[in-house]
C-alpha cells in the first residue's frame, strides 16, 4: 500500500470523528423521532464546538505562554548548540549511528505506528468527500491547509460548529437518505444528493444551490456507505458501515458531555478491504500475521470552556504485517489526554504511554533485506505538565520514560545496539518547574535530579556492515544534580554581541563522553555553558561544540 493512500486513510479516520458528529437519542425503551434527532445532532455539535473554543483559545496566544516558552526555548538553543552543529556536523551524524542508517533506526516507533495500522484504515474515503459535506472552508481548515483568517481561535471554532450542525441537518440525517428505522435504530444510506452538495454560503442567500461533488458521487455510488443510529446512555452511538453486510469501519459514541470515536482494528481490516476493492484505488488493504487491538480518540466537556481530548488505548495492540514490522502496545487509558479550562487559563497534558515493542528490519549495509532482526523496546512514557498561562509557568510531575532498548537478533545471537537510561536509580521519572519571565527567559527547576545515559555498542553487529561505525562503543551522558536539592537552570539570552548561554544558578551540569572522559564538560553554579567556537581539533563531535565559561 502507498505512503499515500495510508496518510489518505487516517486522514479520513481523524476527520471523520469530526464531521460525523454527536447525537442525543431519546431513551432506547421507546421509539424515537429521526427528524428531531437530527436537529439534536446538530445542535449538539454546535455547542461542543463552541465550549471547545472557548477552552483552547488562550494556548494559540501570541503573547501566552505556550508560544513565548517555545520561542525562548529555540532561541537559548541555538545560541547554544544548534548553530555550531548545523554548521559543523548535525547531532544525528554526529553520534555513533550505523552508516549508512537503517531506516527503522532514524523513525520513531510512535511513527511507525501509523504505517502499521495504515492498510487497517480505509484509503478511498478522503478530501473529496469530506470537502463535498462540509464545505471547501472547512475541510481547508481541517485538512491543515487553511487560508489566512481574520477571525479569532473561538470565531473559527464556532463557525466550524455552524457548519456542522448544517452538515447534520441538510446532508447526512435527512429524509432522502434514510434507508429503515426500528424502535432501536435508524439506518441512513448516504446517498450523492444531498450528501456530496457542498454547503452554500450563508452569507449569500441567493447564491446558486452548489453543484454535487463529481469524486464524492463517484465514492457513494461504488461504494455503500450507511450510519447506523442507536440509543446509548443519555446518548446515542453511531455507526460507520460499509457493504451489503454492513461491516463496521469506526462507531461515535455520543453522551451528553462527551463524544468518542472507537476503532476495532480487525473490524476495521474488513471493512477496508470491501471499500479498496470497491473504489478500486489501486491500493489493496495489507495482509496481517495478526491484528488487534480498540482504541478510542474523544472529547469530554468537563465543566463550562472546560475540555479534555484524549486517546486510549482500550484493549492491547498487536499488529504484524505479513513480511514487514510488527508492534505491541499495552491498554493504556488514556494513552494521552490534554485538557484546557478557558477560565483559569490552564492547560494539564497526562501521558501513560503503556509498554511498546517494534520489530523491523535491520539492513545497515542497504541491501534491501526483510526482517524482524531489529527489536525496540519501549518501557512506558509517562508524566503530568500542568501550564498556568496567568502564572507564565509550566509545572511537571513524575515525567519520563522507562528504559529503552534497540537489539539485534540474527545468527542465533542478541547484541543490544542502543540503551536509553533516564533516572535508572530515580523511578526513572523527575518533576520541575519551569517558569517564563518577563523578558521572555527561562528559569527551570528540577527534583531530584536529571540523568540521562545513551549506550551505542554496534562490536557484534560490526560485520553486518561495509563500513562498520567508528567507534564500536561509545556512552554519552547529561546530569544535573541538585545535591539533594533542586537543580536549577536559568536562560541567558542572546545579544547584538554574545550568543545564548544556559546559567547554571544551582547544582552541576555534567556533560559527558564514555571514550574521552578528559573532554567531559562540567558547569559548576554560577557559570554557564556556552557554545565552543571554535571546537577543539580532535574534540568528540558532540561534547566538543560546548563548554563551560563565565557567563556573558
Amino acid at each position: 500500500m502507498s505512503q499515500g493512500s495510508k496518510r489518505s486513510g487516517w486522514l479520513w479516520l481523524s476527520l471523520s470523528s469530526v464531521a460525523l458528529v454527536p447525537v442525543v437519542a431519546c431513551q432506547s425503551n421507546r421509539p424515537f423521532d429521526e427528524k428531531a434527532l437530527s436537529t439534536t445532532v446538530g445542535t449538539q455539535a454546535e455547542l461542543m464546538m463552541h465550549e471547545t473554543g472557548q477552552g483552547v483559545a488562550f494556548a494559540t496566544d501570541d503573547n501566552g505562554t505556550v508560544k513565548r516558552t517555545m520561542g525562548a526555548g529555540s532561541s537559548t538553543a541555538n545560541g547554544v548548540v544548534a548553530d555550531r552543529l548545523s554548521a559543523n556536523q548535525p547531532l544525528a551524524n554526529a553520534l555513533p549511528t550505523p552508516t549508512p542508517a537503517p531506516t527503522t533506526m532514524s523513525t520513531p516507533p510512535l511513527s511507525r505506528m501509523t504505517r502499521l495500522f495504515g492498510p487497517a484504515i480505509p484509503s478511498g474515503l478522503g478530501r473529496p468527500m469530506l470537502r463535498a459535506l462540509v464545505g471547501p472552508r472547512l475541510a481547508t481548515d481541517m485538512t491543515f491547509a487553511s487560508a489566512p483568517t481574520m477571525l479569532s481561535t473561538e470565531e473559527q471554532f464556532d463557525q466550524y460548529g455552524k457548519d456542522l450542525r448544517r452538515v447534520m441537518v441538510d446532508r447526512l440525517f435527512v429524509a432522502s437518505n434514510l434507508e429503515s428505522k426500528s424502535d432501536t435504530v435508524a439506518t441512513y444510506w448516504l446517498h450523492p444528493d444531498p450528501t456530496c452538495r457542498p454547503l452554500p454560503d450563508e452569507s449569500d442567500p441567493s447564491a446558486p444551490t452548489p453543484a454535487i461533488s463529481m469524486s464524492c458521487q463517484d465514492t457513494l455510488t461504488k461504494a455503500e456507505i450507511r450510519i447506523d443510529l442507536r440509543p446509548d446512555g443519555d446518548g446515542a452511538r453511531m455507526t460507520l458501515v460499509v457493504g451489503p453486510q454492513k461491516l463496521e469501519l469506526l462507531s461515535f459514541v455520543v453522551h451528553s458531555d462527551q463524544f468518542a470515536l472507537e476503532v476495532d482494528l480487525p473490524k476495521a481490516k474488513a471493512a477496508s478491504d470491501y471499500l479498496n476493492a470497491q473504489l478500486g484505488d489501486g491500493s489493496p488493504s495489507g495482509t496481517y500475521e495478526r491484528l488487534a487491538g480498540k482504541f478510542k480518540m474523544y472529547l469530554k466537556k468537563d465543566a463550562p470552556k472546560t475540555v479534555t481530548a484524549g486517546v486510549s488505548v482500550l484493549t492491547a495492540v498487536d499488529v504484524a504485517m505479513m513480511g514487514d514490522d510488527a508492534f505491541k502496545l499495552a491498554a493504556s487509558d488514556p494513552a494521552i489526554a490534554v485538557t484546557t479550562d478557558g477560565n483559569g487559563r490552564t492547560a494539564t497534558i497526562q501521558v501513560g504511554l503503556g509498554a511498546m515493542d517494534v520489530w523491523t528490519t535491520w539492513d545497515p549495509a542497504g541491501l534491501g533485506t526483510k526482517n524482524r532482526d531489529l527489536h525496540e523496546t519501549i518501557g512506558g512514557i509517562y508524566g503530568k505538565a500542568v501550564m498556568d498561562d496567568l502564572k507564565s509557568r509550566i509545572q511537571f510531575t513524575n515525567v519520563g520514560i522507562g528504559q529503552t532498548k534497540f537489539a539485534v537478533t540474527h545468527a542465533g545471537a542478541t547484541s543490544t545496539i542502543f540503551d536509553l537510561n533516564l533516572n535508572a536509580d530515580s523511578l526513572r521519572q523527575f518533576s520541575g518547574l519551569m517558569t517564563l519571565n518577563a523578558d521572555d527567559t527561562l528559569h527551570l527547576e528540577l527534583t531530584p535530579k536529571l540523568d540521562l545515559q545513551l549506550g551505542f555498542d554496534y562490536r557484534g553487529v560490526a560485520a553486518d556492515y561495509a563500513s562498520p561505525p567508528n567507534p564500536l562503543m561509545e556512552t554519552y551522558g547529561l546530569a544535573l544534580l541538585g545535591g539533594g536539592a533542586a537543580a536549577i537552570l536559568d536562560s541567558v539570552k542572546s545579544t547584538a554581541t554574545t550568543n545564548g548561554a544556559i546559567k547554571v544558578t544551582a547544582g552541576t551540569l555534567t556533560l559527558s563522553v564514555g571514550s574521552h572522559p578528559d573532554q567531559t564538560v562540567t558547569v559548576t553554579a554560577g557559570r554557564c555553558l556556552v557554545s565552543n567556537n571554535p571546537a577543539p581539533v580532535g574534540s568528540d563531535p558532540v561534547i566538543g561544540q560546548v563548554t563551560a565559561a563565565d557567563c556573558p
